[in-house]
């Protein structure tokens, strides 16, 4: 199913009621998934809580599942908002052009990472393939024009720990 599916499911949820009513101040700020040739994990939605700064995700299997509140991955100030509803590239969309540009980068891909978000930059999809070559390459495409707003590729060895 596709993210505007899994949130809308989400939505319409008993858990997500539930949980909701006890949480009315966060927002929805990514939809995450990763892939792995033609296998795919369940959509992870997140929800921002700004007051406690932690995000709560929603593992959207066949019974939904939901995380405690974790602290997050960011440079510095808040999420923002990610609005479902302006979304124009959906993932297979935003996937066919990230495909057309690593391809130029000769790699064959062990896995790739897709992360709907709202950045400074706007609303992107932000896909991270991981090669077998142990590289990393990144591109943030904005989801409403499809454009490539950011690209890099980087070896995935310069993270190890020293």
């Amino acid at each position: 199913m596709g993210l505007k599916q899994e949130v809308e499911r989400l939505h319409n949820s008993k858990e997500f009621k539930e949980w909701k009513k006890q949480n009315k101040q966060t927002y929805l700020v990514h939809g995450f998934i990763m892939l792995k040739g033609d296998k795919q994990t369940a959509w992870q939605i997140g929800y921002y809580d700004k007051k406690a700064d932690k995000v709560t995700a929603f593992f959207m299997e066949e019974k939904i599942k939901i995380s405690p509140p974790a602290d997050i991955f960011k440079k510095q100030g808040i999420l923002h908002k990610l609005d479902i509803d302006k979304i124009k590239i959906n993932l297979d969309k935003a996937l066919d052009i990230a495909e057309r540009e690593q391809k130029k980068h000769k790699e064959i891909i062990a896995e790739t990472i897709a992360i709907l978000q709202n950045l400074d930059m706007g609303t992107v999809w932000n896909i991270t393939y991981l090669t077998k070559s142990f590289n990393v390459i990144n591109l943030k495409i904005d989801a409403i024009n499809g454009k490539i707003l950011h690209q890099n590729k980087t070896s995935f060895l310069q993270y190890k720990a020293s």
